[in-house]
């Protein structure tokens, strides 16, 4: 019993000393330190990904090949038409024109106006025969005024009135001018023709008969005449 208990002492003791000696050698000895945490590993840095980028590049589709259009053939410049000359009034259009800028005139003095067909015609036939005849003046290349052609035509002027051949006591003529209202301007810018035109005297605002004549004669020295007649009804 000595022997056995003697052995189990022996080895208890034994098995405590190799014991203590694992614990120390594992523990890194006694050097009151205290156990050692296992370090942090220092942070790995993490590259950027930069712009996500497609797994797969798309496929480029293949390139279409180079089309050349066939030349146009250049259009041959269209003639510019040449501009219509805008056509002229007619006489009739141009008479009406200006007796109405003649009657309605705010200086007008004669109480009345009104169109007579002999004077009108009288002063028609003595535009278009200054134009075809080529001069301008009251009396024609014949010697005749307008005082003996009214009356050859049948108006009855006063007795009192010039009797000779190359009388006027009642036109005003103008040439050059195309347009009614050119025609009353060269009239108003002449004494003698606007005292007329407008009866700034007794003698005319009594003449309360009218006519007037236009003629255009292409070729002529002036091209545009205009004849006006007022007349008193006689005896």
């Amino acid at each position: 019993m000595f022997n056995g208990n003697r052995n189990f002492y022996i080895t208890s003791a034994v098995l405590k000393t190799l014991f203590a000696a694992i614990i120390v050698a594992g523990c890194g000895g006694g050097s009151g330190s205290g156990p050692q945490l296992p370090a942090s590993p220092s942070p790995t840095s993490i590259p950027d990904p930069g712009p996500s980028s497609p797994a797969v590049e798309p496929t480029q589709p293949a390139a279409e090949p180079a089309f050349t259009p066939a030349p146009t053939a250049t259009p041959a410049p269209t003639a510019t038409p040449a501009p219509t000359a805008t056509p002229l009034p007619s006489a009739d259009e141009q008479e009406h024109r200006i007796a109405l800028l003649i009657i309605q005139d705010p200086n007008q003095q004669r109480p009345s106006l009104t169109r007579n067909p002999i004077l009108a015609r009288v002063a028609r036939e003595r535009a278009e025969d200054m134009g075809r005849r080529d001069y301008f003046g009251h009396t024609n290349p014949d010697g005749f005024g307008p005082n003996y052609l009214v009356r050859q035509a049948g108006y009855a002027l006063p007795s009192f009135y010039n009797q000779a051949p190359d009388g006027n006591n009642i036109e005003s003529i103008a040439a050059g001018g195309a347009t009614a209202e050119a025609t009353k301007e060269q009239w108003l810018n002449s004494p003698g023709h606007r005292r007329h035109m407008l009866a700034e005297i007794p003698f005319y605002a009594e003449q309360i008969e009218y006519g007037i004549g236009y003629a255009f004669i292409p070729g002529s020295r002036y091209r545009h005449y205009w004849v006006l007649l007022t007349a008193k009804p006689g005896p």
